[in-house]
């Protein structure tokens, strides 16, 4: 069975899965006999429409069906921030469905992420798996989380008037109801030494450790001020750069990316940094994962959004737009692309100011992490 949650492509879906003898479901009126029929579900009633993109975003996607034993979800492209939102749906169908074998598909280099949590029985890398077929195909669903994108559909058509999550999206898409299930990565006792031994052995215990973030992975997303901030600081605090590739050529910082770290190897790092400062990127959403406070920068996207659904570990700064303006969603400002005067607005002095803020709150206690923060969304 093939749960289509998207309405882009469904006729040239529907072709291909049939010549492979699996069902679809579709979610217009044109259902075939043979086809199982799951219904989409709006906020108060059972419905079964042909959305448009606006009206598919105010919808749930389709209930799986009672006697499902094998749940396949794939997203064959993605980032860190997508992976760590769909891992909160996946958490949900744990819950929701305890006996089901969960498989997620993707790209190989993010399923490393996921590696060892409890509620994924099979990762799978999308590009090099050949689909199995089953004898009982009522027993299997398969869900598409890939093109087009569930969360990018909603976003494109709400814009400001953003008001889920993608966490809460990418939950809806799969069937299930959103219950602020919070995705939560597992690091072994090995990772977490490893993290720990690392830290401590390249930083002055004297001071506070800051992971910074160098880029994020839309350029119109990024800080300019990165290099100014850790000249800067760095006799106050120990900085880190979390990238695997980019590194700082400044004498005292501490870059990751000569280590030739794998993604978790990484990762293990970030529960003994005193915070991570990060612009709207995928290593913001790990933290949340982690528990690991982070201080994160935004322009022209809506921080407050996610402070309101990261509570427990985010701290937002949003820039100040040069029209006065709200968020704008747009990665061209002034006809420049890549040019985002409300990220220059948020000034280095101002962010080390709450960067201490956060830290004066928190405490740690390798390698869980109590956390006390009461830096809240500030608009400059």
């Amino acid at each position: 069975m093939k749960i289509v949650s998207s309405v882009e492509g469904k006729m040239q879906l529907s072709r291909q899965m049939s010549k492979s003898g699996i069902s679809v479901v579709y979610t217009d009126k044109n259902i075939p006999k043979n086809s199982t029929t799951i219904s989409f579900l709006s906020e108060k009633e059972e419905v079964k429409i042909n959305p448009s993109i606006s009206q598919q975003a105010t919808m749930y996607s389709a209930i799986i069906p009672k006697g499902v034993t094998n749940i396949v979800i794939e997203r064959d492209r993605t980032g860190l921030g997508d992976t760590i939102s769909i891992l909160s749906a996946i958490q949900q169908m744990r819950i929701d469905y305890p006996s089901v074998h969960i498989t997620y598909r993707a790209w190989k280099p993010y399923l490393e992420l996921l590696k060892n949590h409890p509620d994924i029985d099979v990762l799978e890398d999308c590009l090099t798996v050949e689909r199995k077929e089953i004898e009982d195909k009522s027993s299997e669903v398969f869900i598409d989380l890939s093109s087009p994108c569930p969360a990018g559909v909603y976003e494109s058509s709400t814009q400001s008037q953003t008001n889920k999550s993608r966490n809460e999206i990418f939950t809806n898409a799969c069937g299930l109801r959103w219950r602020n299930e919070r995705p939560i990565l597992h690091l072994t006792e090995d990772e977490q030494k490893f993290g720990l031994d690392y830290v401590f052995s390249k930083t002055d215990q004297t001071k506070s450790t800051i992971g910074l973030v160098l880029r994020s992975a839309e350029p119109w997303k990024d800080w300019p001020y990165v290099e100014e901030f850790s000249e800067q600081y760095l006799d106050k605090y120990n900085i880190l750069t979390i990238d695997k590739t980019m590194m700082m050529d400044i004498d005292g910082v501490i870059n990751l990316a000569l280590e030739g770290f794998s993604l978790r190897e990484m990762i293990s790092t970030l529960p003994y940094m005193d915070c991570v400062l990060s612009p709207d990127t995928g290593i913001m959403h790990i933290c949340d994962a982690l528990d690991v406070p982070c201080l994160s920068l935004f322009g022209s996207m809506i921080g407050s959004f996610y402070k309101t659904k990261y509570d427990n570990s985010l701290s937002v700064i949003q820039g100040k737009c040069i029209h006065d303006k709200p968020p704008c969603f747009y990665e061209v400002c002034e006809g420049k692309a890549n040019y985002q005067p409300c990220m220059s607005s948020i000034k280095p002095e101002f962010v080390e100011s709450q960067i201490r803020s956060i830290i004066n709150s928190g405490s740690i206690i390798p390698p869980n992490r109590l956390i006390n923060q009461n830096v809240d969304f500030i608009s400059i």
